[in-house]
């Protein structure tokens, strides 16, 4: 099992630095670095790509919208990092994935906004709107457990985390320079995300 001390013990490493940690609370200055920065690395390169193995739907139903230009909104999901399309509840959760299935899907897909409202609460916060009172929501997620990541996903992860961390860790520019570049120098031609 993976877990996210593994994650940032590789990433230290990769930084340059031969410490390592037992917790991200353990006091040590690599345990506070790779503590500040997890989170945003995280949801920064989830959001960078409509990555597959991380993508979960959510049924809801909308409130009045508090944008006149949509009908609905909904409470965006804690956890949502990117919406990857809107679809009507009435679509089935699972079809069949042949070109058609998947061209009909893509079709299918119903126009959506973004930004702060209330969705039928007291409190404003992020919500998603449509003009469709009941929609299924597709989107990335970022509370998928670290074993459930891809392979690529959590090397690319560490080399992210490392190149927030190296100077703190470090005090190397350099070398934060070197683990941010680090995909570029091994593609021949302009990389592409590997889900």
């Amino acid at each position: 099992m993976t877990t996210q001390i593994d994650l940032c013990n590789a990433a230290l490493l990769r930084a340059g630095t031969r410490s390592t940690i037992t917790s991200l609370t353990d006091g040590s200055a690599e345990a506070t670095a790779c503590n500040a920065f997890w989170q945003m690395c995280l949801d920064t390169l989830l959001s960078a790509y409509q990555w597959r193995f991380c993508r979960v739907t959510a049924t809801g139903e909308g409130a009045a919208s508090t944008d006149p230009q949509w009908r609905y909104e909904f409470q965006r999901p804690s956890d949502c990092v990117t919406v990857h399309a809107v679809l009507s509840a009435r679509m089935p959760r699972h079809p069949p994935m042949d070109r058609q299935a998947r061209n009909a899907l893509f079709h299918a897909a119903l126009p959506f906004g973004e930004g702060v409202g209330t969705a039928g609460t007291d409190t404003t916060g992020p919500v998603i709107r449509t003009n469709h009172a009941s929609v299924q929501v597709q989107y990335v997620s970022n509370a998928q457990p670290i074993d459930n990541w891809r392979q690529q996903f959590r090397e690319a992860f560490t080399w992210a985390l490392a190149a927030e961390i190296a100077i703190a860790v470090t005090g190397n520019g350099e070398i934060a320079a070197r683990c941010a570049a680090w995909p570029h120098r091994h593609c021949s031609r302009p990389c592409r995300p590997i889900r």
